[in-house]
């Protein structure tokens, strides 16, 4: 007997979990509710979108005779044709564009890569010198600038007072660094 106790008592505890989840799950902001419809309208408008253009191109494919739809279907394959080459083309720049970059010492993402692939090979390596002369000339012009090194200013105060009659080896020896 006391075994069929505690079973009910833990079918009891399961019940009463399964029930807290649910609650929490159900508890969801008013803000996130909105952002899943917003989510759910966008991918279903656009669904309804891409039917309506099919229709319309089965309707017009259905008034066109044999020779028009044959001529029809040729340009839609020429179309798809010329897409899908200029996707292996751009894939090829992006990978040559990336193989050079990584060449010249700089990394290359996605947002580089938009700015310096055009529209064959020959323009996309001279978008990617002139991109390399100009990362290579601002470093080394912050390197300049770190390099250099500021006069101290006591010398030049020193140097123009008059009423000091130190040698030039008494100052050479204050200000020797070495």
């Amino acid at each position: 007997m006391p075994k069929e106790v505690d079973n009910s008592v833990n079918d009891n505890n399961i019940s009463e979990d399964i029930i807290e989840e649910s609650k929490a799950e159900e508890t969801i902001s008013v803000k996130e509710m909105q952002r899943r419809i917003a989510a759910e309208q966008k991918k279903y408008s656009k669904q309804i979108e891409d039917l309506k253009a099919e229709f319309n191109l089965e309707r017009e494919k259905s008034k066109m005779s044999k020779e028009e739809k044959k001529s029809f279907e040729l340009k839609q394959k020429e179309k798809e044709t010329e897409e899908l080459k200029a996707q292996i083309l751009k894939l090829e720049l992006s990978t040559k564009a990336t193989s050079e970059l990584s060449n010249r010492g700089l990394k290359a993402n996605e947002e580089m890569l938009s700015y310096l692939i055009r529209e064959d090979i020959d323009s996309t390596l001279e978008a990617i010198e002139n991109f390399s002369n100009l990362i290579n000339d601002i470093v080394n012009e912050r390197l300049k600038e770190s390099a250099r090194q500021n006069a101290p200013s006591d010398l030049s105060s020193d140097l123009s007072n008059d009423d000091n009659l130190q040698s030039k080896t008494e100052l050479a020896n204050k200000y020797r660094v070495i």
